[in-house]
């Protein structure tokens, strides 16, 4: 497969072993919603970012008891100080509540991007998960992708439609959490 990047962001993979011409346009999901807001049981916390020191506001009762802890103490202490509320005060199970919350390190892609996160949910590893796809989705690495078939023109240049010469549509995939264009194809090719 062959990547041609264009000026705004966009890439075309074409793919040179298809019988019929076929390109994959991959660009970025604007539209994307942060992960935080997918489930309800969950929370996702930014409580300390760069370059200014910056946080969100606490959106549930254990990350407020996180953001008292964290003015006192660091990071660790204040995780440790809301694990063991969690255990003492709502009956969390120890293995359950050790998985449950985590604190992330996100980075972006300068040095001086970064984001500390504290992550809540109610299934032990679905936290850690829900940090990094936070992770990508700030970094704004959630792409859309589309096939597009193509048919060569009188002129011998070719013409892209989204629609092959069987009259297979394709629609565009979008919500694809990927480090990469090359990445986000893969699991698109892997979903179609």
């Amino acid at each position: 497969m062959r990547t041609e990047y264009l000026r705004d962001g966009t890439a075309h993979i074409y793919d040179e072993t298809a019988d019929t011409p076929t390109r994959y346009v991959v660009w970025q999901d604007t539209s994307a919603e942060s992960p935080a807001t997918w489930d309800a049981d969950a929370t996702i916390m930014v409580y300390n970012t760069s370059p200014r020191g910056g946080r969100d506001k606490a959106t549930c009762e254990l990350s407020e008891v996180f953001e008292r802890a964290y003015d006192t103490h660091d990071a660790d202490k204040a995780l440790d100080i809301t694990r063991r509320y969690a255990r003492v005060c709502i009956g969390w199970v120890r293995e359950r509540a050790e998985g449950a919350i985590v604190t992330y390190s996100a980075r972006g892609y300068s040095q001086s991007d970064w984001w500390d996160v504290l992550a809540i949910t109610w299934e032990g590893e679905y936290a850690e998960s829900l940090a990094e796809q936070w992770e990508q989705w700030a970094r704004g690495e959630v792409w859309e992708v589309m096939a597009e078939y193509g048919a060569e023109c009188d002129e011998g240049t070719m013409h892209w439609d989204t629609v092959n010469d069987q009259g297979i549509n394709s629609y565009p995939v979008g919500g694809i959490y990927a480090d990469s264009i090359e990445d986000a194809l893969t699991q698109y090719l892997a979903m179609v």
